[in-house]
Formats: C-alpha cells, structure tokens, sequence
C-alpha cells in the first residue's frame, strides 16, 4: 500500500481538472440504517459529463431517491442542471463549510426499516426501482467538526474524509423538517 501523500490544502476542497473522475460525498446522520440522506457528485471530465445522486428518508419505512447520471459537465464550480434537477454545491471556507441547495424531483419508494442508503443508492439505477414523482429540496450546511482525515480509495490519486455537523431545512411533500445532527463529507479524486 502507498504511503498517504500530503495533507490536503484549501486548493484540494474545489475541481480537480486533471483527474480522470472526481466524487463529493454528503450524509446527514450515524451511518449505516441510521442515515437520514446521502449525496453522491461526480464529475468526469473527459467525458464532459456529471452524475448526480441521492437517497433521504423521509419516514422510517419510506425513502426519495433521485439519481441523474448524464448531465453536463458544469463550465465551473458544482452546479448541476438537468430535467427536473438544479442542485448546487459551494465552498464557502475551505475545510470548515460547505452549503448545498436542491429543487428536484425524485422517486418515493416504500423502503424496510433496516435498508441502508448507501445501498440503496448503490442498486437505484436498476429499471426495477418503482414509486411516485416526488418533489425534493433542501437548504442544508455541513460545518466540520475536525481537521480532514485522508481517504484514496480504488483508482482515486487523492482524497480526505472529514466528520461534521449538518443543519438546515428539508422540503419534501410530506412536510418540511429541520435537520440538526451529526454527518460527514467526502472527496475523492
């Protein structure tokens, strides 16, 4: 195994031109079953193309997943644009906040108490996945909680992982709610 290289710098939090792909990972709650949302940004360059994806549960027994997975790559910065999906992501300091907005559409779908939504993210490209249209927004902030921890995985030549804090506002249609708890961040590239 290769040593880690060096530590990120505020550089390393924006687009990484060079790299063959590059992915954001936001979640909001524990892990696991006790996940409230993942987002999942991807950019690959050399196909001039952008994935977006993402998985909420909104009930226990009840999820919204959205998953796009050819829009165009954006000219700059990490807003994304496609049928039905606008959603932006921003640096406002570097290694300490990040804030996310959405307005979107997305697939409910009934989900088993212990479904994790990493997996469920994971298998939502399959034509199988049936719901309803369900409206999906959010105003959401991940504020760090600690210095970035690295995380290369498979082909990625860099990355860091970092826990935080998530806060703002979920608009679904079956009520808003407030988010407050604890999440972390992801990138790879």
């Amino acid at each position: 195994m290769d040593p880690p290289g060096p530590p990120p710098g505020p550089g390393d939090e924006g687009r990484h031109p060079d790299s063959p792909a590059e992915q954001w990972i936001f979640a909001a709650g524990r892990g696991g079953v006790d996940r409230l949302l993942v987002v999942r940004l991807t950019l690959v360059p050399a196909e001039s193309r952008a994935s977006f994806a993402a998985a909420v549960r909104l009930e226990p027994t009840y999820a919204v997943v959205l998953v796009a997975a050819d829009l165009p790559l954006p000219r700059s910065g990490l807003e994304l644009r496609g049928p039905g999906l606008w959603a932006d992501h921003n640096v406002e300091e570097p290694f300490e906040r990040w804030t996310l907005g959405l307005e979107a559409f997305g697939v409910g779908i009934e989900v088993d108490r212990g479904d994790d939504l990493e997996v469920l993210l994971a298998t939502s490209g399959s034509p199988d996945l049936r719901g309803d249209r369900a409206p999906l927004g959010w105003d959401l902030e991940w504020t760090s909680l600690a210095a970035p921890v690295p995380d290369a995985v498979g082909d990625s030549r860099g990355g860091y992982r970092l826990d935080c804090s998530v806060e703002g506002e979920l608009l679904t249609a079956v009520g808003d709610r407030e988010i407050d708890g604890p999440g972390e961040r992801v990138h790879r590239w």
